[in-house]
């Protein structure tokens, strides 16, 4: 794994074996126990290993994420209100998305739901709406 700085610090820090199987022990623990687990696929355990299909393994995590330079952090925060608006705006104009979505059959079903529930519930104010809103 490549190695850099990061203010001054070697990143990813490198660890004894010990630390390194403290770190993956806990993390498969924790992962665990907050529901991160998958059942792997078949063909990666064969039925004699697992007969009742009853295992499971955590899904995978970085335990050292990329380092992302300051000032692009900064720069995503600074129109981080504005794009927020823009989304939803977006997911407020019924019309728009319809015509964006003509071809796509499943995204259509999924808004005719959304509408019915919408109309069903006409009285009812929502996040969305602005219900935080006077």
């Amino acid at each position: 794994m490549p190695t850099g700085r990061v203010e001054g610090e070697i990143y990813p820090p490198e660890l004894t074996a010990s630390e390194s199987e403290q770190l993956l022990t806990t993390i498969k623990d924790w992962s665990i126990a907050h529901g991160l687990a998958v059942r792997p696929p078949p063909s990666f355990v064969s039925a004699e290993a697992d007969p009742q299909g009853v295992l499971a393994t955590t899904v995978p995590v970085t335990l050292f994420p990329s380092a992302f330079p300051r000032v692009c952090f900064e720069q995503a925060k600074s129109v981080q209100k504005a794009y927020n608006r823009l989304y939803a705006s977006i997911a407020q104009d019924e019309e728009f998305l319809q015509t964006i979505v003509l071809e796509q059959v499943f995204l259509l079903f999924l808004i005719s739901i959304f509408s019915g529930l919408e109309r069903a519930n006409s009285n009812q104010r929502y996040w969305w709406h602005g219900a935080d809103q006077k």
